[in-house]
């Protein structure tokens, strides 16, 4: 997801330059002044006509003039075809060569300038293209950080965000340490583009820049648009930075902005609160109430984010997943491998059984399965196996690209994920929907999995893993030894769930010295509680009422 453009940029007036040469003060013939220069660079009615100043002229061309030149590419390249930029290529790598250098060796260049520069760049869309360019300016941003003031700072850090040039460590390092000196000063927007760009910039371990950033913005939230508090809540989610008192003031004012949002305010608001796990009744009801006015205008991506948003905030009307239904079906066809994945695990944890639906997303799961990352084969196959919808054709593909593609080979699957890829198999298996040896081939595979990370597994992990196998009558002798021996260390740690479960599944597969430790440990804890039941006596609590705990807010249980 995007954040938005700021558009800024610095020295906008139009010049006063007359007629062609060298007008006033031009320079007996040697082409127009710097002032006349700047004025034809700024008043340039097509960037053909801009490039050509900048062609003629380019060893006058100093910090001024590159500024305003950038600056101009940025407004004007909006709607250009690449046919347009490839036809100009040569001229623009040109300008951006001289502006390397003229950055790199000229002692004149501002702060204001670079940010000016690295703006128009970015906005262009070429700062992936012209790598040179970029990272003189990243050199040069770095050495005048602390010189730039806040509209400054936003506009570059957006800028090299926009570029992808999120890499650049000492970039971002110099940036945020400019920032916190400075955060207290920004506004609205360019405290947005901020948080964006370091989310962007994938900077989740900046914990006081974030911390700095929140305080910022809950001073000014009230005079935040839509878009801002929209991008601002996805950037605080991206990075996994939670504040809960700016959560909850965010809330408050999508709430109250709620019809001016557009589709992708929408879906940025309730992935960002989601992601967070900050489950407001009182926003995700607002929200819900009004997400049938964008569903036209979603793309494919923010339709399959806030699918999956309301079903992870447990937000799961009947409804609200029809509609929701209505709107898939529409975007299919433009659904990626991660938000088709997203959508069925969606559609399965609302309980929302839609046969159709789903017949449709298996034919486009088959189809991209290749692109299909592990964790998008496990939500699959959990989702279609939860809901009863066994398509074999769709199992028989998920456990070919699971061995094909070596994901149980190399630690991409989690404890959490090999026993719910158990528990999907099994389903199918006992709906009869999947042939015997290719049942076999993937709970091999996936014994070999657990057994390879085992070593990590927590009780839960274990409790969860050997039933899972245990349900699948899958007792792999190598894996449930792997798993009995690594309960030895967990037998203290197993709550009345995993105890039981644990205890079931080791019964199952004949290790009956880990079941009776189990048993040992379990009339232990019992007696080790009523001893402290009868050392306390009993408390009268009728008197008391009925305690309420209340789950789920903000900043989580009330």
């Amino acid at each position: 997801m995007s954040g938005y453009n700021t558009g800024f940029g610095f020295g906008g007036g139009r010049g006063r330059g007359r007629g062609r040469g060298g007008g006033r003060g031009g320079g007996g013939g040697g082409g127009p002044s710097p002032a006349l220069l700047t004025a034809n660079i700024k008043n340039a009615k097509t960037l053909e006509e801009l490039l050509g100043h900048c062609t003629a002229h380019r060893s006058k061309l100093n910090h001024i003039h590159l500024s305003a030149a950038w600056n101009s590419i940025g407004h004007k390249s909006g709607n250009l075809s690449p046919d347009w930029w490839r036809a100009h290529d040569d001229e623009l790598r040109s300008l951006a060569s001289h502006t390397a250098k003229v950055v790199s060796e000229s002692s004149e260049v501002r702060a204001r300038e670079i940010a000016n520069i690295a703006h128009g760049v970015a906005k262009s869309g070429r700062g992936g293209d012209l790598t040179d360019l970029m990272d003189a300016l990243a050199r040069a941003v770095e050495k005048r950080a602390s010189d730039c003031n806040a509209q400054e700072l936003a506009n570059v850090s957006w800028a090299f965000a926009k570029a992808d040039h999120c890499a650049d460590v000492a970039l971002f390092d110099a940036l945020s340490k400019a920032t916190l000196a400075k955060a207290s000063a920004c506004n609205s927007q360019e405290l947005t583009n901020l948080a964006w760009a370091f989310a962007t910039a994938g900077r989740t371990e900046d914990e006081a820049l974030f911390t700095s950033l929140a305080k910022a913005v809950e001073h000014t939230l009230a005079s935040f648009t839509s878009q801002g508090l929209s991008n601002t809540a996805w950037a605080f989610a991206k990075v996994g930075h939670l504040e809960a008192t700016l959560f909850k003031a965010i809330s408050r004012a999508a709430r109250s902005k709620l019809k001016t949002f557009n589709a992708q305010d929408f879906a940025n608001t309730v992935w960002a609160f989601a992601k967070l796990g900050q489950f407001d009744g009182e926003l995700f009801t607002a929200l819900a109430k009004d997400a049938a006015r964008h569903g036209d205008g979603h793309n494919a991506q923010g339709l399959a984010n806030t699918v999956w948003s309301f079903a992870k905030a447990g937000h799961l009307d009947e409804g609200l997943f029809k509609g929701f239904a209505s709107q898939v079906r529409r975007k299919l066809k433009d659904f990626n491998s991660q938000d088709l994945a997203n959508t069925a695990w969606a559609f399965a944890k609302a309980c929302h059984p839609d046969e159709s639906l789903f017949a449709s997303i298996s034919g486009a799961c088959v189809a991209c399965l290749e692109d299909f990352n592990a964790q998008d084969l496990v939500n699959t196959a959990w989702a279609f196996a939860k809901l009863g919808h066994f398509d074999q054709s769709l199992f028989a593909a998920v456990a070919r690209r699971f061995r094909d593609s070596g994901a149980m080979n190399d630690d991409q699957l989690s404890a959490q994920f090999i026993a719910n890829v158990a528990w999907a198999f099994s389903k199918v298996s006992e709906a009869g929907k999947l042939e015997q040896a290719t049942s076999e081939e993937l709970f091999r595979d996936l014994a070999t999995a657990a057994e390879a990370t085992v070593a990590d597994f927590t009780a839960a992990d274990l409790a969860n893993v050997a039933w899972a196998f245990a349900n699948a009558n899958q007792m792999d002798p190598t894996l449930f030894q792997a798993l009995a021996n690594r309960a030895e260390n967990f037998l203290d740690d197993f709550n009345d769930e995993e105890l039981d479960n644990a205890e079931w599944a080791f019964a199952r597969a004949g290790m009956h010295r880990i079941v009776k430790r189990l048993k040992q440990n379990r009339k232990r804890a019992v007696e080790d509680a009523a001893a402290a039941k009868a050392e306390v006596g009993e408390v009268d609590v009728s008197g008391c009422g009925t305690i309420v705990v209340a789950g789920g807010g903000i900043g989580g249980a009330a």
